[in-house]
């Protein structure tokens, strides 16, 4: 259970997510994935991500796009990642750790791949880069939700080459 110190954290990246991240609606279907034809997995994507258009996401599709971050498109991942963001520190789901450390996997890219990660967080401002550190340094510091300090620390070097890139 989460302790008042920690609640008043847990609303503060809330209203950072909220300030960074405005409101934007699912972007159009062929928009969502980096392939727009013949990959699979892109394809998979885009139906399950399209069969909730003008609903909530609930807790099956943050399930599945924990291991589908590399199909989003830069468009996509600028519309999904608040959402997934604000769902990993809803406090009405204790199984948050799983999706974190997706999440945090991410930023932490192979070297073969993170000119695609580059590239997939490309449309993030410096606000919003900003935002996804404080978040790691939110679930560094909350050992509830994430307890890998080797993950965070590589994850927050990407976050951070990233944003000095985006500051030149």
């Amino acid at each position: 259970m989460l302790n008042i110190e920690d609640c008043m954290k847990t609303k503060i990246l809330l209203d950072e997510i909220n300030e960074a991240y405005p409101y934007m609606s699912m972007p159009a279907s062929m928009d969502l994935t980096v392939h727009t034809h013949g990959c699979e997995y892109c394809a998979d994507v885009r139906e399950r991500l399209e069969a909730y258009r003008g609903l909530e996401l609930d807790k099956t599709v943050y399930i599945f796009m924990r291991r589908n971050w590399g199909t989003l498109s830069p468009v996509g991942f600028l519309w999904f990642i608040p959402l997934y963001l604000r769902y990993c520190i809803s406090l009405q789901w204790d199984d948050a750790e799983e999706l974190i450390y997706f999440l945090v996997y991410s930023f932490d890219p192979l070297p073969e791949s993170e000119d695609s990660s580059f590239i997939r967080l490309s449309l993030l401002s410096v606000k919003q880069i900003k935002c996804l550190i404080y978040f790691l340094e939110w679930c560094d510091e909350n050992e509830n939700y994430y307890e890998s300090e080797v993950d965070t620390i590589k994850a927050f070097n990407f976050l951070h080459r990233l944003l000095m890139l985006k500051s030149s």
